[in-house]
């Protein structure tokens, strides 16, 4: 009876995403999205990296693209929200790729490739604690940054660290 009742809300939730995104239109119909925001240990070097990635497919070649890529890191003992980065970029045909970085603390980057529009970012750090929360704020927009007019995909993404 509860494995019964259990099924029926999944499906019932499936049903209300599918009637949320078979319903978008517009100028963004057509367009495929994506996004992630992930932390990961690398062993060899006991080091970590935080990763996040937008992206936006079906777009018109010729045509300008920005968008924002915020990371922000908030400690699990409490305190302020420390931005570590708030990159503003643009893509274009003539200017196909875009590039941020500090070396050894993060690196943000974008591509205008075909039809695709992704924006990368990669933030390294050395230590990580139960509850220490990384946070993505991210968007595609279609136009220039000083002057964008539609977004295509924006994405606020939250990871909270349960064990290193």
């Amino acid at each position: 009876m509860k494995i019964e009742w259990i099924s029926r809300i999944g499906m019932v939730a499936l049903a209300v995403l599918f009637v949320g995104t078979s319903w978008a239109g517009g100028p963004n119909a057509g367009l495929i999205k994506s996004n992630s925001l992930t932390v990961e240990n690398d062993p060899t070097t006991s080091s970590w990296t935080s990763t996040c990635d937008i992206s936006v497919s079906g777009v018109d070649v010729n045509q300008i693209y920005s968008g924002r890529m915020l990371f922000q890191f908030l400690p699990s003992f409490g305190g302020p929200t420390v931005t570590v980065f708030d990159a503003f970029f643009q893509v274009d045909p003539a200017n196909r790729t875009w590039t941020e970085s500090i070396p050894g603390i993060y690196t943000v980057k974008a591509k205008l490739k075909g039809h695709d529009v992704t924006a990368h970012a990669e933030y390294k750090f050395n230590t990580i604690t139960p509850g220490d929360r990384f946070l993505c704020g991210s968007r595609i927009d279609q136009g220039p940054i000083s002057s964008a007019t539609t977004t295509l995909f924006g994405s606020n993404m939250d990871n909270t660290v349960a064990q290193p």
